[in-house]
């Protein structure tokens, strides 16, 4: 994105564009921005029928709009790194665990025309509902308004009120003193629900993205879905999270031999540095790259 004429400092146009967005949101009341993503970008749908299902419409916080405002895609990395993987097979299924406003689903659907069927699994209504917009231009998508655990229920949801991709269910750690929130969402049993990936009896590509949540959903699964997952991408981060079966969770590593940390995709990383990243101080998590 170039700066406006007359801005030369970086920082401060974008300090001031948050800025701006959280005055919006907490003085105005804005709930949701939307727009129209220019042609050629990550998130323009070019499978759209209408005006009407074209359009992104983002939750107006201060941490991922700006960014979608500025570039028109969010987190290139993993729609490249998820295209070129899904090039590699005739036809596929896309899981997205954590899908938040349905930004990665849209964007993988609209580049990578070989995808059969995609789930999109996110648990907090607001974000549900930009979700159900942001993915209504395709009718493939199976959205479900849930989170996934190791049993059915209802959790409590911890919310960052400025940072709306920042939401868990098992820390509020992300948030800052003043942007903490909370509320209780419905979760399902992991387990149970991935036989549904299976149906089509194709191959699966595998994004999780949960603030804390992803190591245990993955020691969930059974063995025959992994048999079937050719790769994706999960988020490695060093928060307060429920225990997990190491052993599982290793095991999982092991199975896929290519592994990349995707700010540094041509530098294949081993098991034990992947785990390395879990017991290192808590700091920005990293987004891993797998497949076999």
């Amino acid at each position: 994105m170039s700066l406006p004429d007359g801005v030369n400092d970086k920082a401060t146009f974008w300090n001031n564009f948050r800025s701006h967005i959280d005055f919006m949101r907490v003085q105005l009341g804005v709930l949701n921005i939307e727009f129209q993503p220019r042609p050629g970008r990550g998130l323009y749908a070019q499978a759209s029928a209408s005006p009407s299902t074209a359009t992104i419409r983002t939750r107006c916080d201060s941490a991922i709009t700006p960014a979608i405002l500025a570039n028109h895609h969010w987190q290139i990395e993993e729609l490249l790194f998820a295209k070129k993987l899904l090039e590699t097979v005739p036809a596929a299924v896309v899981v997205d665990v954590g899908a938040n406003m349905g930004l990665f689903t849209r964007q993988v659907l609209g580049w990578c025309d070989n995808v059969k069927r995609a789930f999109a699994y996110e648990p907090e209504p607001d974000n549900f509902a930009c979700l159900l917009h942001n993915v209504a231009c395709f009718n493939n998508v199976v959205p479900e308004m849930v989170g996934l655990a190791e049993t059915d229920g209802v959790f409590r949801l911890f919310l960052d009120l400025q940072n709306c991709g920042n939401n868990s269910l098992v820390s509020d750690d992300l948030a800052g003193a003043q942007t903490k929130g909370a509320t209780e969402v419905k979760v399902i049993n992991a387990a149970v629900e991935a036989r549904r990936w299976l149906e089509d009896g194709l191959p699966i590509f595998y994004k999780s993205d949960t603030q804390g949540y992803d190591e245990k959903i993955i020691t969930l699964l059974p063995d025959e879905v992994w048999d079937n997952v050719i790769g994706g991408v999960i988020e490695i981060e060093n928060i307060d999270k429920p225990a997990f079966d190491m052993a599982k969770f290793t095991a999982f590593l092991d199975r896929y031999k290519n592994k990349v940390i995707l700010d540094q995709p041509e530098t294949i990383v081993s098991t034990s540095e992947v785990l390395g990243y879990l017991n290192r101080g808590k700091g920005p998590g990293v987004d891993l790259g797998f497949w076999k």
